[in-house]
Order: C-alpha cells, then structure tokens, then sequence
C-alpha cells in the first residue's frame, strides 16, 4: 500500500509505476485507490441490506395475508360458537384474546424455532467484518415483539368485526 496526497496524484503514479517497471517488467502496474475499493464493497452491502429489506417486506405482507385467511377460516368456523358466547354475556375483548391466543401461539413456537437459525447466519454474516457488532437478545425480542403485534393487529382487526356482529343472526338457524 502506498498514500499518496491528492494534490498530485498524477506525479506520484508515474513515479511509482516507473520504480515498479525498474523492479519488474514482467509483471504489469495495476492499481486500485482503497477509497474506491470500499466504497464499492459498502455499495454491495447496500445493495444487498435493499434486496433483504425488500424480501422481507414481501415476506411480512405475505404472512399478514396468510394470518388474516386462516382468522377468517377461524372465524367463519367458530361463529355460532362466538355468537352464544356474546349471548351469554362474553365481552368484544374476551372474545378478540379467546381468537388471539392460538394465533399468538404459534406466532410464538415459530419465533423459538426461528431465533437460533438467525443468529447463525448473522454471526456468520458479521464475521466478515472488521469492526462489528455481536448479536444481542434485545434484536431477536424487539423483531419477535414486531411480529406479535402484526399478528395481532391482523387477528384483531377481524375479532373485533366478528364479535360486534348481532349474535342472533349467527346462530338463527340452530
């Protein structure tokens, strides 16, 4: 490595390239500025933080769209069920935690099973960096956190729209 001032970059590779062809003429002067070299590493990284930003939004939409068909199959199956329970004097939030809670479930068996595997490709990502960051628990319960209250919302939105239905209309022809 050699630095040189950028006042006179031209000069100094002309100097440098005649020492190496005094050195060896063999081989060719091929050189490369370290700020351009990282600053190209630091352009993949970007460009690969975009590509994982963007896959993992589609991923969340995804899930939103699959825990919002399965609360709908839930609900569509459990009507009649909800409908005497509002009868019986069950209130909106009873029944919103009486639907969330096999949804927050799973939500939370799949954050269990996926902690581990993401805190293996993380540590083996952010080995390749000199100045790095470990992984930390607070990361995984702040992500698993996120997750629990996209659910969450999903489930309830329609809990709520289930549970404010005329229980008399979902079990009329009982």
């Amino acid at each position: 490595y050699v630095k040189i001032r950028s006042d006179n970059i031209s000069t100094a590779l002309s100097l440098i390239k005649d020492s190496w062809n005094e050195f060896d003429v063999g081989l060719p002067f091929e050189y490369i500025f370290l700020d351009k070299h990282v600053e190209r590493q630091y352009r993949e990284e970007e460009r690969w933080g975009q590509v994982v930003a963007y896959a993992s939004c589609f991923a969340i939409i995804i899930a939103c769209l699959g825990a919002l068909g399965l609360t709908m199959l839930t609900m569509a199956r459990r009507t009649k069920e909800i409908g005497i329970r509002k009868i019986l004097g069950a209130s909106v939030l009873h029944i919103i935690s009486l639907v969330s809670r096999d949804f927050l479930r799973l939500v939370l068996i799949g954050n269990v099973i996926a902690w581990p595997i993401v805190y293996y490709v993380i540590d083996r990502w952010l080995q390749d960096f000199s100045y790095r960051i470990d992984p930390h628990i607070g990361h995984f319960l702040f992500g698993g956190g996120l997750v629990v209250l996209i659910v969450f919302l999903t489930v309830g939105f329609l809990a709520i729209k289930v549970a404010k239905n005329d229980p008399v209309k979902s079990i009329r022809y009982e």
